[in-house]
């Protein structure tokens, strides 16, 4: 038996579903089969994770996972146990795609999967502009402009060229401004 504000709620079989009833005002309660039962205690499951901001993984509901924090890692949090581990988007863990992922880190993946990075602002970076950059590097906040490689990629490159390139796409690429773009470009 639940208690649940006014209504006391008794679990029974799988079969035969759970009895709701209101004893504020003396009704008699009502019956839901056991998919019905089923239904409802997942809506409320699915109601709390929306409210707590946490994805539940659907391979294995037992894990959830909370978006990133400030240090860009999910935790992904066993509820049987209480068990929690923090995994990066950029993780060398999910770097090989053939290799068989333990439950935690795959319940990580599934969560990067089903909530892809947006395209960064710099990822459509054109030939000719100038942009400030600051990544996680030797180098910060250094102002280079783009230049086309000879694979048509677009890069960064420090506009002394005292540094290598970097692609425009590099996970080391924390911020980016435009600050100049030619007209037309």
């Amino acid at each position: 038996m639940t208690r649940i504000g006014n209504f006391v709620i008794t679990r029974h079989h799988p079969l035969t579903g759970i009895d709701v009833s209101d004893d504020r005002h003396s009704l008699a309660g009502f019956s839901l089969s056991g998919d019905a039962a089923d239904a409802l205690a997942r809506f409320a499951e699915i109601e709390k994770d929306a409210r707590l901001g946490r994805w539940r993984w659907p391979s294995n509901p037992d894990f959830v996972v909370y978006p990133p924090s400030e240090s860009h890692k999910v935790t992904v949090f066993r509820e049987s146990t209480g068990e929690q581990y923090l995994y990066a988007r950029t993780s060398p863990t999910f770097a090989d795609p053939v290799a068989k992922l333990s439950e935690w880190p795959a319940a990580a993946l599934a969560y990067f999967e089903a909530h892809p990075e947006p395209p960064k602002p710099w990822h459509d970076a054109k030939y000719g502009e100038v942009w400030v950059v600051r990544a996680k590097s030797e180098w910060s906040d250094e102002v280079i402009e783009t230049v086309r490689s000879v694979t048509t990629t677009f890069r960064f490159m420090d506009v002394n060229a005292r540094h290598a390139a970097i692609d425009i796409t590099s996970p080391l690429i924390v911020t980016a401004e435009r600050i100049y773009s030619k007209a037309g470009a």
